[in-house]
């Protein structure tokens, strides 16, 4: 069993920042999770894990998951299993007063 880790965004704050799995993790992941780390001084925002047929597909991706801020300095975790062909984290509400990190993990 091969277990894969990427960051994909890193001290995000903006709306609309992207950060995309490589395809090699998206196309071959039978089972992925998403680790969201909001940072000790958030107070609000967004983070929306979304896939889509291509990774530059411009249109609108369809929703695996929502992660809401509960808390700052606060992890979330969203587990899925299934096949995506792309698969990527975007901010939907800006992160108020700190910053997020997005990890993406995947097991073949």
């Amino acid at each position: 069993m091969k277990r894969f880790d990427e960051a994909v965004i890193t001290d995000g704050s903006k709306l609309d920042t992207v950060g995309k799995t490589s395809k090699y993790l998206s196309n071959r992941c039978k089972e992925f999770a998403a680790y969201v780390k909001f940072s000790k001084d958030t107070l609000s925002g967004q983070v929306l894990i979304e896939t889509a047929i291509d990774d530059d597909d411009t249109g609108t991706w369809a929703i695996v998951g929502t992660i809401n801020w509960i808390a700052a300095n606060r992890t979330h975790h969203l587990a899925v299993t299934g096949l995506y062909r792309a698969i990527r984290a975007r901010i939907s509400s800006p992160i108020v007063g700190g910053t997020v990190d997005v990890h993406f993990m995947g097991v073949e």
